[in-house]
């Protein structure tokens, strides 16, 4: 533009939107591989769950096993949630890894001691990561989706036995109920919040 090269200036805009017609499909193509994995993946997941579920009559024998709970919450939201996840972390991977090939070729033509710094200093900040938060985040996570399905459960149980709960007055006692629990997962989801909040800081 300073230079008033019109020649120059039209073929960088027409360099810039071959390069925008390019990469939407791309874009598109991976989101759409993505969603495409992860229901793949979920599909493959449910109907293994759903085939040991109703074998040898095991919703009737998981009864038993206290520890085992809302097994047809995990069934449901848990594959989900563990897909879904799983699928973004693995992106998110792919994507860092193509980050580094691309430009670490830059950054050596410019210092090759900063690319050493660079490697050592992601490094450990990964393992700090890992760690220090990350086991500790799991843990909620997998207490915030037990309690989640807790007390979901305990609402589908009201609504399955609304009568009842009507007829001995014990919308009350249910009422309670829900709200200890709900309690309960509020405590866990703000603890994660915290934790989440020191991961980013």
């Amino acid at each position: 533009l300073q230079k008033k090269d019109n020649e120059s200036f039209y073929r960088s805009i027409a360099v810039f939107l071959g390069l925008i017609l390019i990469a939407c499909p791309l874009f598109t193509l991976g989101r759409y591989i993505e969603g495409y994995v992860s229901l793949s993946w979920r599909e493959f997941l449910t109907e293994r769950f759903l085939g040991s579920y109703f074998k040898n009559k095991s919703y009737y024998h998981l009864k038993r096993f206290v520890e085992i709970d809302n097994p047809d919450q995990r069934i449901t939201d848990d594959v989900n949630e563990y897909v879904d996840n799983s699928v973004k972390i693995i992106t998110l991977i792919v994507k860092a890894v193509a980050y580094i090939i691309s430009f670490t070729g830059v950054l050596y033509s410019i210092s090759a001691i900063l690319v050493v710094f660079l490697l050592v200093y992601s490094t450990v900040g990964v393992v700090i990561a890992v760690y220090c938060f990350g086991r500790k985040l799991m843990e909620l996570q997998r207490t915030a989706l037990e309690r989640e399905a807790t007390f979901r459960f305990s609402l589908v149980r009201v609504r399955e036995n609304a009568e009842s709960v009507a007829f001995y007055n014990g919308g009350e006692r249910e009422s309670r109920g829900s709200t200890g629990l709900f309690g309960s997962l509020l405590t866990t989801l703000y603890s994660q919040l915290k934790w989440l909040a020191g991961l980013q800081y």
